[in-house]
């Protein structure tokens, strides 16, 4: 028969009440009683109902991270991987569990039910999964949460942590003209997302006054990918190209080789990430290293601070490093 609170108590010559609360940590008990009632636990090999302790503090030490499964990719994303990863980690050095959930973006939310039944103590939600119906219901109940990436629509109300991805296409674009590249040329592949348009804007900053500003966005599938740069630049040496993915750069690379485009000589490349591809391309690319891990990491810290009672609205970024590699080391 499986030990109980009574038994507990019975053995050590106290309450049942106070072996609860020790249990619960709800009120202060003399040092000396909770190591005999701590020490009585493991020689009886009790274990408190995670459920009953829950109903009785109001806390369930589990977090949840909201995911679209309708997005597939979602789930073969090594960056996203890695953040959760992070979460994960962080999580269980805090004595937190992590409960991964969908959200079906209904009024009938999964979600919300987790929050009403009061089955998790705070929320991190990739900003590419928030939607509105659901954050009024989150900010109505002043629930705890943190979004992973800038979301699209500023609200002071609402603590996030992102990429710094302006910073980081400043930096690459500065890479590329110290190693003596002329104009660069910034390729993305969709400039509506947030995070793409931060970067335009940190590569407009570092380009102005030096030479006009060259965007390329590659439409559609990538197949056709050399005619789209061809047909916008005539010329494709003496430049610098900074990429905002690996598999861009890919193609750029394949292009620029197939027009007898010298790497590093006749033009540069750098590109955002530096994983999967761009030690593992010839020549190896510099990449702006962008820190998931850091990511996930400090979304998790952030939420614990408001489970904590800390609801000071927080914005935080994370800094992106340079790798250098052969691509962007000029003709030197």
């Amino acid at each position: 028969m499986a030990t109980t609170i009574k038994d507990i108590a019975g053995r050590v010559g106290v309450s049942p009440s106070t072996v609860s609360r020790v249990i619960n940590g709800s009120a202060p008990i003399s040092e000396e009683v909770k190591l005999r009632i701590r020490d009585a636990m493991k020689e009886m090999d009790y274990h408190p109902n995670a459920r009953a302790r829950s109903f009785a503090t109001g806390v369930t030490n589990t977090v949840g991270l909201v995911i679209n499964a309708s997005n597939e990719g979602i789930f073969s994303n090594s960056f996203f991987n890695r953040s959760v990863y992070a979460i994960e980690k962080t999580l269980q050095d805090h004595s937190y569990n992590l409960l991964i959930a969908n959200d079906n973006g209904r009024k009938d939310s999964q979600i919300l039910e987790l929050v009403l039944e009061s089955k998790v103590d705070g929320l991190i939600i990739p900003s590419s999964s928030l939607n509105q119906h659901l954050l009024n219901a989150l900010q109505r109940k002043d629930f705890p949460l943190v979004v992973m990436g800038q979301p699209e629509q500023e609200d002071e109300q609402l603590s996030w942590t992102d990429i710094d991805n302006y910073q980081g296409a400043i930096d690459g674009t500065k890479e590329l003209l110290e190693h003596g590249y002329q104009e660069i040329v910034l390729i993305i592949d969709d400039g509506s997302t947030l995070f793409a348009r931060n970067r335009m804007e940190g590569y407009r900053q570092a380009v102005q006054g030096k030479f006009p500003e060259q965007i390329i966005t590659v439409e559609g599938h990538y197949h056709d990918f050399g005619k789209q740069l061809t047909d916008r630049i005539r010329d494709l040496s003496g430049r610098g190209y900074l990429c905002s993915s690996n598999e861009l750069a890919f193609h750029l690379l394949k292009t620029l080789k197939g027009e007898g485009v010298r790497i590093p000589e006749d033009a540069g490349i750098v590109t955002f990430d530096n994983y999967p591809l761009a030690e593992y391309m010839e020549p190896q690319l510099t990449a702006i290293d962008v820190d998931t891990y850091q990511l996930g990491r400090k979304a998790a810290e952030l939420l614990i601070e408001q489970i904590h009672g800390h609801r000071e609205v927080k914005h935080e970024l994370i800094m992106t490093s340079m790798i250098r590699r052969r691509s962007s080391e000029g003709s030197d």
